[in-house]
């Protein structure tokens, strides 16, 4: 629950630390270089399709209406996001270098951004968070599917008691509530081209064009199919 409700209009405190000892959600501005994306919970490996037209609204607003949710580990100084948001932190970037490298006269309004910080969680359900929230918005190419299963699953074999199986893997999975279905065979596809295919072809998969390449590979058919392959293409 908030604190208080806050409105945009209303300037949010600054943060030059850590933000207030709180459990409760804050609105803070954080300055931009202490906003961090952990690639290792992130499954895209690509722009999102809407990148262009993203960007374009947030130049528009001068991000008075970028709101990006984020956490800070106890023993860091940094702020990392959570719920998804890297492509709204790319075009901060992107679009603070811009107008540093025009010299627009008075302060950079990308300097800092309105960040919901919230309080830190245990590792593995800050990284269920970034992973579900991206299988939720949805496109992602056949590889990020892939890679979002497969952190996933690093998730559920962590935790004690976990069943070493992929039925159990599913069940649990499921239990997220997830958009998407996952199913034994599903998972057992997405492993071998996050374990093989994404190994030999990655460019392919970046683009986004394994669903119709890599489509269903069982473990000798992936294996044949990469025989030969010298490099990217």
């Amino acid at each position: 629950m908030f604190r208080k409700s806050v409105a945009l209009d209303t300037a949010p405190h600054d943060v030059s630390g850590h933000p207030d000892s709180t459990n409760e959600v804050q609105l803070c501005r954080i300055p931009l270089e202490r906003i961090v994306c952990n690639s290792a919970d992130n499954p895209r490996l690509s722009d999102n399709e809407s990148y262009e037209d993203i960007k374009n609204s947030i130049a528009a607003s001068q991000g008075r209406y970028l709101v990006l949710e984020v956490s800070q580990r106890p023993d860091s100084d940094d702020f990392e996001l959570r719920r998804g948001g890297k492509t709204r932190l790319q075009i901060a970037f992107e679009l603070k270098k811009r107008w540093d490298e025009e010299g627009r006269a008075g302060r950079n309004p990308f300097s800092d951004i309105n960040c919901l910080v919230y309080p830190w969680v245990e590792e593995s359900e800050h990284r269920i968070m970034n992973v579900t929230e991206n299988l939720t918005r949805g496109a992602l190419s056949y590889g990020e599917m892939a890679k979002a299963i497969s952190l996933l699953e690093q998730v559920y074999l962590s935790m004690p008691g976990a069943e070493s199986s992929m039925k159990g893997f599913s069940h649990w999975a499921q239990q997220l509530g997830l958009s998407i279905k996952i199913s034994v065979t599903q998972i057992q596809r997405y492993k071998e081209v996050n374990d093989v295919l994404m190994i030999v072809m990655p460019t392919l998969f970046y683009r986004g064009q394994g669903e119709q390449c890599g489509r269903p590979p069982i473990a000798g058919d992936a294996c044949q199919s990469a025989q030969g392959f010298q490099g990217p293409l």
